[in-house]
């Protein structure tokens, strides 16, 4: 009585395979027939990858892109291992640092403590940043760096009320803005020091 089992076991798995293969077939004939897809969408169904991985590397990798695009880059100022350093940092901040946070009536601070390397990255980067927001937004926002420690002291106001800058905490304001990747493309070029 098991012979027949197996051989109905193997004869389904057969049949679900070929079936499984016309479709595959199917669907690479009717994508070769379509005009106009990218050659990324070509690659991708060769089974070659785009993404290029960490998000470090990524961010890299599109500035290498575009200095190499760009035919008036000049070379001799390229510093990309200034961006990898930035890049490093962005990454101790993240996910090394230890955020307190204190209220009052109108302010929040928060305080920046944790590994050497995130409060290395955070001397670096909450000054610079607290600057670029007062002068994007016109926060009422300071940066005061101690010898363990980054304090980041945020006053509320109308257009930054206390529920706000509570919701988005240390990390959503270091995020807030679009002027991170022109930033980076700066520091790669060396129009720009962090």
């Amino acid at each position: 009585m098991r012979k027949p089992i197996i051989y109905s076991a193997l004869f389904v798995s057969a049949a679900l395979a070929i079936v499984g293969y016309n479709t595959y077939a199917t669907a690479q004939n009717e994508h070769s027939g379509h005009a106009g897809h990218s050659s990324s969408d070509n690659m991708v169904m060769a089974g070659v990858p785009t993404e290029p991985g960490q998000s470090a590397f990524a961010a890299i990798a599109e500035i290498v892109k575009i200095l190499e695009d760009d035919p008036s880059t000049d070379w001799s100022k390229v510093n990309i291992t200034a961006l990898r350093d930035h890049l490093v940092d962005m990454e101790m901040l993240t996910t090394e640092a230890v955020v307190t946070q204190v209220e009052t009536q109108n302010q929040v601070i928060f305080e920046v403590t944790g590994s050497a390397a995130a409060i290395d990255a955070a001397k670096s980067m909450v000054p610079a940043h607290s600057a670029e927001l007062r002068t994007s937004f016109g926060w009422d926002i300071e940066a005061q760096v101690k010898e363990s420690r980054v304090e980041m002291i945020v006053k509320s106001s109308e257009s930054l009320p206390r529920e706000k800058i509570k919701a988005l905490g240390f990390f959503g304001i270091m995020a807030t803005g679009a002027h991170h990747q022109p930033h980076h493309l700066g520091m790669a070029t060396g129009a720009m020091i962090h």
